[in-house]
C-alpha cells in the first residue's frame, strides 16, 4: 500500500473510532422508529439527519438546481445539499459523496445503528450494488463487518474507472506539453 494510502486509511480509522457513539438511549429519542395511526413505520429524518450530520457521516455541500421551465430563475440555483461521505472507499484520490433522498434516511439510520462505523458504507454498497476497493474490504474484515450481504453486491469498479480517468488526464497534459 502507497504512503498516501495508508494516510488515508489511518485517517479514516481514527475519525470513525472518535468517542461519539451511539446509545440505546440516544436511538430511542433521535432515531425512534415507530407506528404511525395506519401501522406504517415512521422516522424523525431531521433528527436522524443532524444526528449522522454531527457525527461527520453526512456532508453538507451544493447542487445545481434544473428541470424547472425554461426562464424560471430557479434553474440553476445553487441549493444546499446532504450526502453521504465516502471518500477513498471506493478508489484512492476519490472525493465521493453519495445522494440520498428523505426516503432514504430510515434506512440510513438503522444502518448506522446497526453498525457505526460501516453502516453507512454497506448501505452505499448497496445502494451502488458495489463492494468498496481491496484494502477497505480488508479492514472491514478485520473489524468483522463483512458479511454475506457484502460478497452479494458487485464487484469494485470505481477503482479502475478512477485510475483510467488519471491515466488519460495524464497522457493528455504530456501531449500539451510536446
Amino acid at each position: 500500500m502507497s504512503e498516501t494510502a495508508e494516510t488515508a486509511v489511518t485517517t479514516y480509522e481514527v475519525w470513525s473510532e472518535a468517542p461519539i457513539k451511539p446509545t440505546y438511549d440516544d436511538w430511542f429519542w433521535i432515531c425512534k422508529t415507530s407506528k404511525d395511526d395506519e401501522g406504517e413505520e415512521s422516522c424523525m429524518e431531521n433528527d436522524v439527519l443532524a444526528y449522522l450530520m454531527l457525527r461527520g457521516e453526512i456532508y453538507v455541500t451544493q447542487a445545481q438546481v434544473g428541470g424547472f421551465p425554461e426562464g424560471d430563475g430557479r434553474n440553476g440555483l445553487q441549493v444546499v445539499s446532504l450526502m453521504l461521505g465516502c471518500n477513498d472507499m471506493f478508489a484512492w484520490a476519490c472525493a465521493d459523496a453519495e445522494p440520498f433522498s428523505m426516503a432514504d434516511v430510515p434506512d440510513i439510520g438503522k444502518a448506522y445503528l446497526a453498525d457505526n462505523k460501516w453502516g453507512t458504507l454497506k448501505w452505499i454498497m448497496k445502494k451502488r450494488n458495489q463492494q468498496p476497493q481491496p484494502p477497505v474490504i480488508a479492514m472491514m474484515k478485520r473489524d468483522g463487518a463483512w458479511d454475506e450481504f457484502c460478497d452479494s453486491v458487485g464487484a469494485n469498479t470505481q477503482d479502475a474507472e478512477t485510475k483510467a480517468a488519471f491515466a488519460m488526464a495524464a497522457a493528455q497534459m504530456r501531449e500539451v506539453k510536446l
